[in-house]
Order: C-alpha cells, then structure tokens, then sequence
C-alpha cells in the first residue's frame, strides 16, 4: 500500500523514515483518511517498542497528490528476513520476540489501538535484540471502526485470528492470536496454515487446528503458543500484558540448588550421636562435610587398629608394641592422616596452612607419632568390638584406600 524511503530530515539534520501512499490508492474511499487516521494513532502513541511519528503531510508530485508520514528510521531487521535465513529461530528467542511485542501491543491497547495486522514483516529486531512493532496502517480504534467497507477485511491472511476473517469484530484478542501465529512459524519454520489462496488459508484459521509443534519444542513455550492461537478469543491470554509475563515466564531457568560433588560428600554420612544432635542447629556445608570426614578418620584408625590385633598370633603372650610403621594410621584432632603400604598418603589441612605430607609439599620433615602402650597381662582373643563400632572378629576389612571420598578432598 505505500512504499517506505530512507530520508534526511534537512531541517533538523538527522535520519528518518518516510512512508508515501501511492496517488492511486487515495483515490479508494476511505484510505486517504485511514492514513492520516494512522499518523494521529502513532503519534499518541509512547512507547519504546512502537516506532515514533514526527510528522505528516501532503505533496503535489507529477504523479499527483501523495500522502506521507515522517517516522523514526528504525536501524534493524524485519523478523521475517531473519526467519528467511535461519528457517527457525530458538525457543528463548522466539518468547522474548513475543515478550516484546506483547509489551507494545499492550500499550497500543490501552490507549484503544488494535493493530489488526501482527505479522514477521511488521516486527523490526534491533541489533541489540530489542523489537519494535511498526504499519499500524490498518488499526482499527473506536473513532475509525467505520472506515472499513462492509464485506472488507483487513489484514494478511497468514497471521488474522478467526474472528477477524468472520468479521465478528476485532479486539486486542485478534493481535494475541496474531502474535501467536508469528511465534509458531518462528519455531517450525512455516506459518501453521497455507493454501492456493488467501481466503482459503483465511478459513483454515476459522475451522482447522494447526499441525502440532515440533516434539523439541519446550512444554511451557508451546504452552504460551497454543494458549494464544486459541480459536475462541476468551481462551487465549487475558491481556497483552499477561501473555508478554508467560513468555518470560517460559524462559525463566528453574532454581537448582546447589548439590555438593560425590568428591566432596561421603557416600554414607556420619551423623554425631546423642540427643544433642537432633537439638542441635544445622551447620553450614563445609563445616558439616570437614566434621563428617574427622569423625571418619577416626572410625577409619579404629577400625585398623581392630584388625591389627586380630592379626596377632594368638598364643604369643609377650607384649605387642605398635609404633610408627609403614601400615600405621595417625589421628589428630582436627587433621584426619592415613597411611598404608602401597598407598600415597593423603592428609586434610585447614585453609591458608601447608600439608606436612611429603607427597603433597615435597620433602617435610615427619610428623611424630605417639607409640600405643605395651600390652599387659595375657592375651585374650579380639572380639572385635570397638566403642561406638561392632565388627565380627571374622570380618575382612577393606584397604582404607578404598573408603570414598579420600579424605584430602576435605576443604
């Protein structure tokens, strides 16, 4: 219907858009005033998404008389070149392109303004990925419903919403439908009906259900899609504004909370005994996760220590000395160590202080150990009992090396 030029504003001295109307169109009842009913609507309107309007007027050319509107020179893409070359745009993208236009079709509602003609080519996508909604050429609003001829319908057939195409009267309903139309061709590739003509695309939004969305599409993204292509105006969004909010919505990442690696957590936690525990107040992570992995070095050194003496022979009734050897296991309060044949050593340090283990700070001199005392009185059989701990005298222990996680991952 007009033809859109790149201009200068010579008087101000900065870059616009002029759309000029053809003489011949001028000529048709009813355009000329729906234009300049356009430039009023688009002045009135304020609103980042919705494309200024700074002037309007006429000129004699040699064609004849010509009809133009000054406008911002929007610097983007229409969507529907974008869609051109990337056939079909990601989920995230396509719901904050609604998110968008939903934004200025909700202020182009509330000051009575229903666009009436939704579609990829009238969305402009900054390269900043902000949107902006432009042609308001066929609005409708209260002042101007009876510029439209009985038995006219405006719009692009691709894109109306049924009660548009049954001339059942227009409502900001029609631009939610319309809007989602436009999502749906940006996540399949294709608009949901086509046809040999554009009345019968027309009535295929009237009586067809469109294909279903593509199975990677997100539920709660083709939730909002179909919820807006609703046949039925009162089953689509309220509101603009509440279809603008479930697009968002749809891209919100859900909460996760913050789950600690299987490094980082044994795999059977030890809780601390007696009714204090249940009273107690939750610790923070770190300190619950440095506290389980003393209480089971110490479980660990108790456990070794049971299996070294029923290791020993039975009828020897001379004194046993355990010292500082190559199978021992040292426990220090606060700084859980274990060593064993075969094994790197491996030792939990508080944070800001060296490891005294050579195979974590090179050579270190050796941590002393405290020998146990000599056994006294005749030897009795183990019965494997430790306080705290029942182990059967039978049992066969795992090598320490094989208790998970090592206890130098402790922070």
């Amino acid at each position: 219907m007009s033809d859109v030029w790149y201009s200068t504003d010579i008087v101000l001295g900065r870059p616009v858009a002029v759309k000029v109307v053809a003489p011949a169109l001028l000529t048709e009842p009813g355009f000329a005033q729906r234009f300049r009913t356009e430039a009023r609507t688009l002045a009135g309107l304020r609103h980042p998404g919705i494309v200024h309007v700074y002037d309007y007027g006429q000129a004699a050319v040699a064609e004849g008389e010509i009809s133009y509107l000054v406008m911002e020179l929007v610097h983007g893409q229409p969507l529907s070149e974008r869609l051109a070359a990337a056939e079909r745009l990601d989920a995230d993208e396509v719901m904050s392109i609604v998110a968008q236009a939903a934004d200025a079709l909700r202020a182009a509602h509330v000051a009575g303004v229903v666009h009436r003609d939704v579609k990829p080519g009238n969305l402009l996508l900054r390269p900043d990925g902000s949107v902006v909604l432009v042609d308001f050429g066929v609005a409708t609003t209260a002042a101007t419903s009876g510029l439209t001829e009985p038995n006219q319908v405006l719009g692009t057939a691709r894109y109306m919403a049924p009660e548009q195409v049954s001339q059942q009267g227009v409502s900001p309903a029609s631009d939610i439908y319309s809007l989602g139309v436009v999502a749906y061709e940006c996540l399949t590739g294709s608009p949901p009906f086509t046809g040999d003509s554009a009345l019968t695309v027309a009535m295929r939004h009237v009586h067809d259900r469109p294909p279903p969305l593509p199975a990677e599409v997100p539920a709660a993204t083709r939730a909002v899609v179909e919820r807006a292509m609703a046949k039925d105006p009162a089953d689509r969004y309220p509101t603009a504004a509440a279809l603008a909010a479930a697009a968002r919505a749809a891209t919100a990442e859900p909460t996760q909370a913050l789950v600690p690696s299987d490094a980082d957590e044994p795999t059977a936690p030890v809780r601390p005994a007696g009714p204090q525990a249940a009273a107690a107040a939750p610790e923070p992570a770190h300190s619950t996760r440095r506290r389980n992995a003393i209480l089971l070095s110490g479980v660990a050194a108790s456990i070794l220590a049971v299996v070294l003496l029923v290791a020993s022979p039975l009828g020897d009734a001379s004194p046993r000395h355990v010292g500082p050897t190559a199978n021992s296991t040292s426990a220090r309060a606060g700084t859980p160590g274990a060593t064993q044949a075969g094994t790197p050593t491996t030792s939990a340090t508080s944070p800001g202080r060296s490891s005294s283990s050579p195979d974590r700070t090179g050579a270190a001199s050796p941590r002393p150990q405290q020998s146990a005392p000599p056994a006294t009185g005749s030897p009795k059989k183990s019965s494997g009992v430790v306080p705290g701990i029942t182990i059967p005298a039978t049992t066969i222990l795992p090598p320490l090396s094989s208790v998970s996680p090592p206890l130098a991952t402790v922070p």
